[in-house]
């Protein structure tokens, strides 16, 4: 696999948000992505919890999930709250990359 690369920062609604990739969860160990509304930062892991190193379309999708979460925490809809809302954020996700990719609109070496 080539080198993974994503931004190192974004501009979402009126908000800079960091893009920490890889990053290493130690405060959980369920997820592999995490929008952190109050230092205006999107985490993305490399290894999942059993250090599997993860693909690079598994790394995307996490980047556009954290994407639509930081999109709805600024816009304030909560569109995506609840169990059913992180449902409908991963098929959103999952939908964007594929776009994206097979449109050749990523940033890859």
């Amino acid at each position: 696999m080539e080198e993974i690369r994503l931004p190192k920062e974004l501009k979402i609604g009126a908000h800079n948000v960091e893009v920490v990739f890889p990053y290493k969860f130690t405060e959980r160990y369920d997820i592999n992505g995490d929008y952190a509304k109050a230092i205006s930062q999107i985490r993305v892991a490399l290894y999942d919890s059993e250090n599997n190193k993860r693909t690079e379309s598994e790394v995307w999708v996490t980047l556009f999930h954290e994407i639509l979460h930081a999109i709805d925490f600024s816009s304030g809809q909560r569109m995506f709250s609840g169990e059913e809302g992180e449902n409908r954020i991963e098929a959103i996700s999952e939908g964007l990359y594929q776009v994206m990719n097979d449109n050749k609109l990523l940033n890859k070496p």
